[in-house]
């Protein structure tokens, strides 16, 4: 029975992990993370040059479309880790080699998005890089304020 029930917790904290780390970067089930209005954003914001905007665009594309192909991967091995569950005996070593590996593809994508800032910062000019800055600030306070509600 103890075991059981640790291994119910275990799922929901797995659950819950996964899905505040997939809302964290944008990410949204039905609606899909929209790199095309990010883009248009910054453009507008930071008047960015033609070559800018279309590196960017470029690489915001290969993100999106490797953060689709990490979202299936990980939603067919919860899959697995849902019914290993269900199972009268389930076996633990798969669901925490399924949880790290789950994990792992999450950090894998959050590397590939950070590393697209940096790319992405380093051909701004510093005017550009000021209103970046001034933009990710108010991105944080505003993601703190929404915290506290």
């Amino acid at each position: 029975m103890l075991k059981r029930t640790m291994t119910a917790v275990s799922v929901v904290l797995i659950l819950a992990t996964l899905s505040s780390s997939s809302f964290a970067f944008g990410w949204r089930e039905k609606k899909g993370f929209d790199s095309g209005k990010m883009i248009e954003r910054f453009s507008k914001d930071l008047d960015l040059t033609q070559n800018q905007k279309d590196e960017f665009a470029s690489n915001s594309e290969e993100i999106e479309k490797a953060s689709k192909d990490i979202h299936d991967k990980n939603r067919q091995l919860m899959e697995k880790v849902r019914a290993e569950i269900a199972k009268d005996n389930p076996d633990e070593k798969f669901i925490g080699e399924a949880v790290q590996t789950i994990n792992q593809n999450n950090a894998q994508l959050q590397m590939k998005r950070l590393q697209n800032i940096i790319q992405f910062r380093k051909s701004l000019t510093p005017e550009q890089k000021k209103k970046f800055e001034d933009a990710m600030k108010k991105r944080k306070s505003r993601d703190l304020d929404s915290d506290k509600k």
